[in-house]
């Protein structure tokens, strides 16, 4: 299902770069059941390649299948395009990396039939360039951990980015406590290179076309 503002989902964090810049993993049984479908499809798929048929994508944005630094196919966007490689963010992780057009595919049908999993998503209320003490990020780590599923409210969604919020047992809302701590504004970008999926550092970059949480390809989604 699509999120919505006023929705309470359970996410698997991919990472953080920072409270203004994480992607999640939707957790809710519908997405999750699709995905694990389509995978299954993906990779019987892809253990066919014969490694003849490579693609060159033709436009930012692009849904493709690539290959990542695991050695592993993906589905994944084309962020940019260079002569020889194309910079891929894999949708369901939120990882990028630079590939070379040998290992990208272009994307079957198969593609559209289960929603991308990973989501980019940022605190409520919290805006890049914001900084904040290092109490306040072990806060936001401690709470915002990648080793379990978080439950949180989503309190709005745009085309590129989902605010999120949680609370601690005590009923504070983690973002309040976070906004509470905030120095003077700094240069932050939110880039940077990614070492597999599970391990991710975030890109701002948003989607072109991406596959909405029905599974269908539409403009501007998250």
């Amino acid at each position: 299902s699509k999120l919505s503002a006023g929705a309470c989902t359970q996410v698997g964090i991919q990472d953080k770069q920072s409270p203004a810049c994480f992607y999640g993993q939707v957790k809710d049984e519908d997405s999750v059941t699709k995905f694990l479908a389509f995978n299954e499809v993906f990779m019987t798929e892809m253990a066919k390649d014969t490694g003849s048929d490579s693609y060159r994508p033709t436009k930012v944005g692009e849904i493709v299948f690539a290959k990542f630094t695991d050695g592993v196919w993906y589905r994944a966007e084309i962020l940019s395009l260079s002569d020889e490689t194309a910079l891929c963010l894999f949708i369901d992780y939120g990882n990028r990396c630079d590939v070379s057009f040998s290992l990208i595919r272009k994307a079957t049908s198969i593609c559209t039939s289960a929603p991308q999993l990973a989501i980019k998503m940022s605190l409520a209320g919290v805006a890049e360039g914001m900084n904040f003490s290092k109490e306040a990020l072990s806060l936001f780590d401690s709470l915002m951990p990648m080793d379990k599923l978080i439950e949180v409210i989503v309190k709005s969604v745009s085309k590129d980015n989902a605010e999120v919020d949680c609370k601690r047992e005590d009923g504070k809302w983690l973002s309040e406590l976070l906004l509470q701590s905030v120095a003077m504004p700094v240069s932050v970008t939110c880039s940077g290179d990614a070492s597999g999926p599970g391990s991710v550092v975030m890109t701002v970059t948003v989607a072109k076309e991406t596959l909405s949480m029905d599974g269908s390809k539409t403009q501007g989604m998250i």
